[in-house]
């Protein structure tokens, strides 16, 4: 995810290309939201099912494993290098919170740490959406992060975000 737009596509074939553009962003990452929360809830007939577990384990490895360098995410969704990105990432939080111990500790200490980079590029960005939806995905995510992460700073950006854009 690191190569250059041009370098990524002259690497990957068309149907590949195809794929990944279909399931980029919140696309990708919605599915697998409800598949962690399918295993996770006691109401839910597939509570425990070891392939939802193993579906999100999977997605969520892949997702954060596209996370750059520099924190972006490499298959952002629509507007995802700005304010939608707390769409893209929702999922994946819901998911780690609900499948918590259950994941495999590498995988979770790694998605951690990549989450923990996408975090640090999206909390310098300011507000990138406008008035209304926009504003309040770019708060959600970086509400988010910070519960997840332990990062108070995150939950006061995000309160920084509501006065200045709302």
């Amino acid at each position: 995810w690191d190569l250059t737009p041009y370098e990524r596509a002259k690497a990957t074939s068309p149907e590949a290309a195809a794929i990944y553009d279909k399931n980029s962003g919140r696309a990708g990452t919605a599915p697998l939201a409800r598949a962690a929360f399918s295993w996770y809830s006691p109401l839910s007939r597939h509570k425990g099912d070891a392939r939802l577990l193993r579906y999100f384990q999977n997605g969520l490895d892949f997702f954060t494993g596209c996370v750059r360098k520099d924190g972006l995410m490499g298959n952002f969704g629509l507007n995802g290098e700005g304010w939608a990105h707390g769409w893209d990432v929702e999922g994946l939080v819901y998911g780690l919170v609900w499948c918590g111990d259950a994941l495999d500790p590498a995988v979770r200490r790694r998605a951690l740490e990549r989450l923990r980079l996408s975090a640090s590029r999206f909390a310098v960005l300011g507000p990138s959406g406008s008035y209304g939806n926009q504003a309040c995905v770019q708060i959600l995510g970086l509400y988010l992060y910070g519960c997840l992460l332990d990062l108070p700073i995150l939950l006061v950006f995000s309160i920084l975000v509501i006065y200045m854009v709302l």
